[in-house]
């Protein structure tokens, strides 16, 4: 990994190191293959961390025991390091180019076993207010610690399993050790040096020396994973993965110029994850994180004296590797993942105020409706409707669509800032109507006097009749539902879970949708033959497998970086339609002009053209050759195969198909699927996964029939059970796969007696 990385990073970022970090690689160079191989793994760990040394050669079978050991030995300075030259490489050469301090002698590694308690204590770490004695305290099992506190006079301590309940026990732990008075009156060691003292006996661990060699190799890592979409860098799955084989042939510029610019958007995508991981904040940490996000907000908008960071908020996706776009993330999270404000004023002004910042700041435009919304919210409360009105009125005024400027990718190259962006998407235009006359009933009351209101917001008189529209559109979105007694195919289970959970009638454990994909097979449901329980995974399988040479079209500026990657840089932002929208339009044209067998055999022949390759959002392990879906439950993987190379990676769910019965294997293929949704009804999913792929809402099931005895049919269901609500992005969804078409339609499993069937929500 570490050598891939280098071949394609530093020519690119070399220029951002630092002297003293150049001279770390040229150190690195000359260590061993097994120690270069156990560094770059510990690199893909969290740093920092003390990992147990024992079961390395188990972890990472690529090494084995003894050569791990070695490679640690090596690796910590206890061992004479190979004097091996970097093997004639191109990255080797360019260090060489670079300035350079003189080499560092300190160890890459810390090892346990040439600490003390002492030296781990004085060692600060770098991002965090602790140092290494108490970080290898926390590497403890917590049966350890509640050893160590029963030692110390504690208690049984529970709720060990609970989230955040090592870290109270570990404080525990300490506190009972400070109050613990010293037997021997002379002694100098405190009481968390006598925990860490203790510590060291536990075991061998080894951590990653804050060092400048650590702190190279994590930059150029983190920036080759940027550029190839978050590629794994774990070097079993980056050697043998099979990448796209699209004509790349010259990089776009670099992402970032200079290194306080990139350690400026390090540090702020940091906060944005720290605020994504914690949940449920308090009003006043949730006003101290919001505070923190605003001022770094606006001391990056300034960009004084930079303009290559200037110039890449000019481009649609580029734009977001800044250090802005990230803290524009961070105060999003704090603003909206705050609790109420109440009726305190000084925060509602400052709620105000960071939402008017996000709204001129012109980041993140699919947040846009969002921040209307709450702002309008807090308008209403603090200056009265009508001001709240005004603002939601422009809203919707922005979001209205607009026709995108054609971009020809025949010509030699397209240019992002010519593209027309709509920036707000119709669920949130729904959402901003339903509010203006809510406002608009509070400025004039009841009846139909709302409307004038409305009339005196906007001239021409066209938001009236902007604001029927939408409403009625979102009320008829979500189509015919049907309402399902779940008694009549199982039982519900009794006790408390995360989840609701029925026993079938023939013992097996269904969930909620698997109880709707039963009534489906019935003849009374419509006796469909196949289903999955897939929430739109299948749809984003026949977005890259179909849209290939549109996604990997090179002639877009700035989308490829490396030939690492599974996706453009631009997938999921606002730019990926607008770029491509020439090319887009005429293969989906195409798509939707194509009759069921055609367009079965079209997915068939794309599969086998790109079976196996690593494509964004597919899953080739849901599906045997041809691209037929698995119906079983997957055998145990070899044990020499990528997941037990890989202790590291957690397996993600599959989505496995369910049948009525004995169908044949062409009948549950996924050419069959696109088949029997039809070209147009797949041409109009996939122009909205274009125009936003991580959209959530997509339906939950997708059930059809290919040579059944009803015909080529199929149906999306959106299932929802007690107390369970329908969202507007779910609504989008199904408003766009029937107009589409579609067989779209919702259906709410109820535990008592139910109408069948109904219309609107």
């Amino acid at each position: 990994m570490a050598h891939r990385v280098l071949d394609r990073a530093l020519p690119r970022y070399g220029q951002l190191l630092t002297p003293k970090e150049v001279a770390a690689l040229r150190n690195f160079t000359r260590l061993s293959l097994p120690a270069r191989q156990l560094l770059a793994r510990l690199l893909t760990r969290k740093w920092p961390q003390w990992v147990p040394m024992d079961n390395l050669g188990a972890r990472y079978r690529e090494l084995g025991v003894a050569e791990a050991q070695a490679a640690a030995a090596e690796l910590a300075g206890t061992s004479v390091r190979s004097e091996v030259p970097g093997e004639g490489s191109d990255w080797s050469r360019y260090l060489a180019e670079l300035p350079a301090d003189q080499e560092d002698p300190s160890p890459w590694l810390l090892d346990t076993a040439s600490e003390t308690a002492a030296s781990l204590l004085q060692t600060p770490l770098p991002t965090k207010e602790e140092n290494l004695g108490r970080l290898l305290l926390q590497a403890l099992p917590a049966a350890e610690l509640r050893r160590m506190g029963r030692g110390l006079g504690m208690g049984n301590s529970k709720g060990g399993g609970q989230r955040g309940a090592k870290g109270k026990l570990l404080a525990q732990v300490c506190e009972a050790a400070r109050q613990q008075r010293p037997l021997i009156a002379e002694s100098t060691e405190n009481s968390e040096a006598h925990l860490v003292s203790e510590a060291l006996t536990l075991g061998r661990r080894l951590c990653l020396a804050p060092c400048p060699g650590r702190a190279a190799l994590g930059v150029l890592s983190e920036l080759f994973r940027l550029e190839s979409c978050g590629a794994p860098e774990v070097s079993y799955v980056l050697f043998t993965t099979r990448w796209p084989d699209f004509p790349f042939k010259e990089p776009a510029p670099p992402l970032f110029q200079d290194r306080s610019s990139l350690d400026a958007f390090l540090d702020a995508r940091a906060l944005v994850a720290g605020l994504q991981d914690f949940q449920r904040p308090t009003l006043a940490s949730a006003e101290e994180d919001a505070q923190r996000a605003e001022e770094r907000l606006q001391k990056a908008l300034a960009l004084e004296g930079n303009a290559f960071e200037a110039a890449k908020f000019q481009d649609p996706f580029r734009r977001r590797f800044t250090a802005a776009w990230c803290y524009a993330e961070a105060l999003h999270h704090a603003v909206l993942g705050s609790p109420a404000v109440g009726a305190h004023q000084a925060l509602q002004l400052a709620k105000i105020r960071r939402l008017r910042l996000l709204l001129s700041c012109r980041l993140s435009p699919s947040k846009r409706g969002r921040w209307y919304a709450e702002l309008a919210k807090e308008l209403s409360r603090r200056e009265g409707p009508r001001a709240a009105l005004a603002l939601s009125a422009a809203g919707l005024l922005e979001g209205a669509p607009q026709a995108p400027a054609p971009v020809d990718l025949t010509s030699d190259g397209a240019s992002q800032e010519d593209c027309r962006l709509e920036a707000l998407p119709r669920d949130a235009r729904w959402d901003l109507a339903r509010r203006c006359r809510a406002l608009a009933k509070k400025c004039d009351g009841l009846g139909p006097r709302w409307r004038r209101a409305l009339d005196q917001v906007a001239d021409g008189g066209w938001l009236p009749e902007l604001v029927v529209r939408l409403i009625e559109e979102e009320e008829s979105a979500a189509g015919p539902i049907r309402n399902l007694s779940a008694g009549k195919l199982a039982l519900p289970q009794v006790g408390a879970g995360h989840r609701r959970m029925f026993d079938g009638f023939l013992l097996e454990e269904l969930t909620v949708e698997e109880l709707a994909m039963q009534h489906y097979f019935s003849q009374e449901g419509g006796g469909f033959q196949c289903g999955v329980h897939c929430e739109g995974a299948i749809l984003r399988d026949l977005f890259a497998i179909l849209l290939f040479d549109q996604m990997f079209d090179c002639s877009v500026e700035g989308a490829f970086v490396s030939a690492f990657q599974d996706a453009p840089l631009d997938l999921g932002t606002e730019a990926f339609y607008p770029s491509r929208i020439t090319s887009i339009e005429r293969r989906l044209a195409e798509i939707a002009n194509m009759l069921p067998g055609e367009l079965a055999a079209e997915v068939t022949r794309k599969m086998i053209q790109h079976q196996g390759v690593r494509l964004r959002g597919v899953r080739w392990d849901r599906y045997e050759e041809g691209g037929v879906f698995l119906s079983d439950a997957p055998k145990p993987e070899d044990p020499e195969g990528p997941e037990a190379q890989d202790a590291t990676k957690t397996p993600a769910t599959r989505r496995l198909l369910c049948t009525s019965g004995e169908v044949p294997c062409g009948d549950r293929s996924l050419g069959a699927c696109a088949g029997a949704l039809g070209g147009r009804v797949l041409a109009a999913a996939l122009r909205l996964l274009c125009e936003d792929y991580n959209s959530s809402g997509l339906p939950d099931l997708l059930l059809w029939c290919w040579h059944g005895g009803r015909g080529i049919r199929a149906r999306f269901v959106e299932v929802k059970s007690e107390r369970d609500t329908l969202a507007r992005r779910q609504r989008l969804w199904l408003w766009t796969l029937r107009g589409a078409g579609a067989e779209a339609e919702v259906c709410h499993v109820r535990d008592g007696p139910v109408q069948e069937l109904g219309i609107g929500a």
